[in-house]
């Protein structure tokens, strides 16, 4: 039988932290998270180094996500790192949607729901003086939001919340915060050697830029299954190589469209980088697209993209443009 670590047995655990620089550190066998991050602010981590060398023990560097960054806010740097190896993802950044069960004036009862694994209640998602949307059932619409005045965990699915004033929701309603949306910069690293991904979910603006990368770079977000939030809004990718048939870039939300709220994503730039595969991005539901001076490391072989139920597009000629 092989097993591993609970996935909590990170080898640095970040919590409830503020300004953390990790710097020059390598990890030759990860039991459960590599960085895992909670509800911190401003972290850097420069020559983050997972790979295979002399040193390696085996040919898995970490056995879960080799960095993963919940609930935080300020500013994620990631910059001269090589992430290899890993079992799952390379990288993911994101926040939780909690669900509305009872309300009662400016009471809430949020429900945090089992399938958003391994963030019980107990997890600080959400603190006093955090701004938070009310979204109308599992769609992006938005119904009223408020600021936190008080937090009560109640139990490993339930948090007991304060706001600021009454509010306007109905049981269903999904509760996101605004105020854990970090800005993301990731420069001149590589992504490689795992069957694996790269996860960005942050409305604010996010940058990657001179990076290696032979994994999926996933645009998610789901409001009814991992309950993993939030839509991006401001992205640009540039002067990037996506290496092999696996290096592409996917922005596939799961969500409710509705009139009100068509689009997930929105204001995503890929400009000035270089694809082995032709099939360079794929996505659904995403709104203000630009696409332009990639090409393909085949000179011969044009790029393609596939848009379905997508908005507005901004391309160049020499990319064939599926829907």
């Amino acid at each position: 039988m092989l097993a591993h670590e609970w996935r909590d047995v990170s080898s640095a655990f970040l919590c409830r932290s503020k300004d953390i620089s990790i710097v020059n550190y390598r990890i030759l066998n990860g039991a459960g998270m590599g960085i895992l991050g909670m509800y911190t602010e401003n972290i850097t981590i420069d020559r983050l180094l997972l790979k295979r060398d002399k040193l390696s023990h085996g040919v898995i560097a970490n056995v879960a996500d080799a960095v993963h960054l919940i609930a935080c806010s300020g500013k994620i740097l990631i910059k001269d790192s090589i992430i290899e190896g890993m079992v799952d993802d390379a990288l993911n950044i994101h926040s939780n949607y909690l669900e509305i069960e009872e309300c009662d004036g400016n009471a809430l009862k949020l429900f945090r729901h089992p399938m958003s694994h391994c963030v019980n209640a107990y997890f600080k998602l959400i603190g006093d003086g955090d701004r938070i949307d009310i979204h109308k059932g599992q769609t992006m619409a938005v119904r009223d939001e408020f600021i936190v005045r008080d937090v009560k965990v109640l139990d490993e699915c339930h948090i007991e919340v304060t706001a600021d004033r009454e509010v306007d929701c109905l049981k269903g309603d999904l509760i996101e915060n605004i105020s854990t949306q970090p800005e993301v910069e990731i420069i001149g690293s590589v992504f490689a050697k795992a069957n694996s991904h790269l996860r960005l979910q942050t409305r604010r603006k996010t940058t990657i830029e001179n990076c290696d990368i032979s994994l999926p770079l996933l645009l998610t977000g789901d409001t009814n299954y991992w309950y993993e939030s939030s839509p991006v809004n401001d992205l640009t990718i540039s002067r990037c190589r996506f290496i092999g048939a696996r290096g592409l870039i996917r922005s596939c939300p799961d969500f409710v469209p509705c009139e009100e709220a068509p689009w997930y994503h929105e204001n995503i730039r890929v400009c000035d980088n270089t694809f082995d595969h032709p099939l360079a991005f794929q996505a659904s539901r995403t709104n203000g697209i630009i696409f332009e001076n990639n090409r393909c490391s085949d000179n011969s072989t044009e790029l393609h993209i596939r848009l379905q139920d997508c908005g507005t597009l901004v391309t160049d000629e020499k990319t064939i443009v599926e829907k």
